[in-house]
This record gives C-alpha cells, sequence and structure tokens, in this order.
C-alpha cells in the first residue's frame, strides 16, 4: 500500500485530519455512550497468519491505547479484515472480551467471537 501511496504522490499527511478520527473526537463519541471496540493496533490483513503472542500485542495495544483515551476497556471487537484463528478467539477470551463480530452477512457460528457483524440490524 505504501508503494502505490508513492507511486502515485498521494499526500497522505495532509489528508489524515479528513480521514482519521482525532483522540478528542474518539473520547467524544465515547462520552456519548458508544461502544468503541478493538480491531487490533496496526491493522494486520492476515491477523490470523501472526503468531499468538503477536496477535496478542496487537490486541493488548490497541486495548491500551484505547483505555489511555477513553478511560475505558472495551469489551467488544470486530475481526480485521475478518481474519482471525482459534489462537485469536482464546486471547479474547483471556482479555475478557464480551463479543466479537465478523464481517459475514449471515451468521457462521454460535460462538460469542464470530457473530455476525449486520446482527444488530435485526434487533431495532
Amino acid at each position: 500500500m505504501d508503494g502505490l501511496i508513492e507511486k502515485k504522490g498521494f499526500n497522505s499527511d495532509f489528508f489524515k485530519e479528513l480521514i482519521y478520527i482525532s483522540k478528542n473526537e474518539l473520547k467524544e463519541i465515547s462520552d456519548m455512550g458508544h461502544e468503541i471496540g478493538l480491531h487490533s493496533h496496526t491493522h494486520p490483513t492476515n491477523l490470523a497468519a501472526l503468531s499468538k503472542e503477536n496477535q496478542l500485542v496487537e490486541y493488548q495495544t490497541n486495548s491500551n491505547k484505547l483505555h489511555a483515551i477513553t478511560g475505558r476497556y472495551a469489551d467488544v471487537m470486530a475481526h480485521p479484515s475478518n481474519s482471525y484463528s482459534k489462537d485469536t478467539l482464546q486471547i479474547l477470551n483471556e482479555m475478557g472480551v464480551k463479543f466479537g463480530f465478523c464481517s459475514n452477512d449471515k451468521v457462521i457460528s454460535t460462538n460469542k467471537y464470530e457473530l455476525d457483524r449486520w446482527i444488530i440490524n435485526s434487533l431495532n
């Protein structure tokens, strides 16, 4: 991705403030009562290929940074690029995460870490 950005001459620094949520905005969203979920720290597209130790670092770092901003620990999450493994599910359980969401449009499992991300819409 970085190579493509460089090749096309895209100045990502110019757009960062327009694209990304600031820490203050994230805190404001959290303070309004919205759940801020884990999604990994660096968003690896193939998280499942990482060692269990590296997956743990991804989620712990993400959790610590979100806590530093919001004052709350996240207890929900969404799998980045829908990539996860049995190790991921074990890590989430050990971290006390209550629910995890996949980007599927149908229920693939009854596991609380493999919920259909769109199930929320059906509850309204």
